[in-house]
């Protein structure tokens, strides 16, 4: 499909915005032959092989690959409760084993030699093979709980425990991703993922305050080895020779990026390209925190006045979270103060809640976004501190509010209840930044939504 014939296939879209002819273009583009393929991966795992071949990914689309899991396990538990001073002391412990079979079906390019005398628009497809790995790995995961009736409206509590997470599939397709029209950054796959683990402690205690109100205070630790990471470095254009991605590979649109950037050749090219792929951190990262928990009715106070139905509930928890080892490793989107709090009236067929939500800034990717580093503030083949990309702290608040129309009405079938709804009240925006907070990285105005409703009940 050469460039001068890509307007034929262009039409007005329903609403007059240029649309696609996508019938046309499947068909002059041979997408379906493509795609059945694509889809005709092996489902039997004769030949699995342990070699780990990168299938290489130039369209927008990404990689894509099959991940086939199978997991066995067992547990041993014991529950009991003993007496202590004349209050139960509650306990379980337990054993858990698990073992996991994965099978890591990937598709792994090769380039038509054709390829290297040809430019965009008269070039050979790729043809395709599929390798799968095998991976299998087990696991034991002890756990203890344990809970001291102190009085019949205090409890104390505590935990200790181990826990497994995998590996994300996604990451471990053995791909690599230059689809990237600025040539500017390039993702690798990593099938040598493993999951990482957590030992976990926490203590805490409840007291009841009468009906559904409770006051509780949590402090816990996780220390998590093996945490995956996006470990991103710079490299040279050269980097990425070994994958088969050279001049001859790129689009048109990356040849003009990287001549933009002083780059005329295989040879000659000084541009650096940012290259991540998802890693198990060699170092711990330790999660230390404090949740407290306040549910709070108002009827033991309010009701002789009258006012029976109001009450509160709220949640705030602080959180402080330290890595160690050779690569800098932080658990993206856990805001280091987050708090919720909703003010309730319900009674008599009326119901009014207002909430407001609100996490702190915190990290939203690792180390080196963007290909900068710090302090020089400047790209180079090795980025001893990286610079991030982070959330802005964020509140939200949203109002519901339902009426049961039988309080004005009398009976009546389906008991209809009446809903008002306003999501986003104050019409809060997301906002993210690179590393200064003046370097605004995505903004979004996501408005406010207000919503009427009428449900019954048969």
């Amino acid at each position: 499909m050469p460039q001068s014939a890509l307007a034929s296939y262009l039409r007005p879209g329903p609403t007059g915005f240029i649309s696609a002819n996508y019938a046309a273009l499947a068909a002059a583009s041979h997408y379906y032959a493509f795609d059945a393929a694509a889809n005709s991966i092996p489902n039997s795992h004769a030949g699995v092989t342990e070699t780990y071949p990168f299938s290489i990914s130039a369209t927008p689309g990404g990689n894509s690959g099959t991940l086939e899991e199978k997991n066995y396990g067992f547990y041993l538990q014991t529950t009991g409760s003993e007496p202590i001073n004349g209050h139960n002391l509650r306990y379980n412990i337990g054993l858990r084993f698990v073992e996991t079979h994965q099978y890591d079906t990937s598709p792994v390019t090769i380039v038509d030699p054709r390829n290297a005398s040809l430019t965009d628009g008269g070039l050979y497809p790729n043809k395709y093979t599929f390798v799968t790995q095998k991976k299998t790995y087990g696991s034991y995961l002890p756990s203890a709980n344990l809970v001291y009736e102190v009085s019949d409206d205090f409890q104390v509590r505590g935990a200790l425990s181990r826990t497994m997470t995998r590996a994300d599939p996604n990451s471990m397709i053995s791909g690599v991703n230059f689809s990237d029209l600025t040539a500017q950054s390039l993702t690798l796959g990593n099938p040598d993922l493993k999951p990482f683990y957590s030992n976990n402690i926490d203590v805490g205690f409840e007291f009841y305050t009468g009906g559904a109100g409770y006051f509780g205070v949590t402090a816990f630790r996780k220390g998590l080895a093996g945490f995956t990471v996006s470990k991103g470095t710079t490299q040279p254009f050269s980097y990425l020779a070994q994958f088969g991605i050279t001049y001859a590979s790129l689009n048109s649109n990356q040849v003009t990026a990287l001549t933009g950037r002083g780059c005329t050749s295989d040879a000659s090219c000084p541009a650096s390209i940012l290259v991540t792929q998802p890693i198990n951190a060699p170092g711990l990262v330790t999660v230390n925190g404090m949740e407290f928990d306040y549910v709070q009715p108002f009827d033991f106070f309010l009701d002789q006045f009258g006012l029976h139905g109001f009450g509160f509930n709220g949640n705030l928890t602080i959180i402080d979270q330290k890595s160690s080892g050779s690569a800098p490793a932080v658990a993206v989107g856990v805001a280091p103060l987050s708090y919720n709090v909703t003010g309730y009236y319900d009674n008599d067929g009326i119901s009014v809640r207002l909430s407001y939500v609100f996490n702190d800034t915190s990290y939203a990717s690792q180390y080196n976004t963007q290909s900068l580093c710090l302090p020089s503030i400047s790209s180079a083949p090795t980025c001893p501190g990286g610079a991030y990309l982070f959330s802005k702290a964020y509140g939200q608040a949203d109002l519901s509010t339902s009426f049961r129309l039988a309080n004005l009405f009398g009976d009546i079938p389906t008991d209809p209840e009446v809903t008002f709804d306003v999501q986003n009240l104050f019409r809060a925006k997301l906002r993210s930044y690179d590393q200064f907070t003046n370097a605004t990285h995505s903004y979004y105005n996501q408005g406010q939504v207000i919503s009427f409703g009428l449900r019954g009940s048969w």
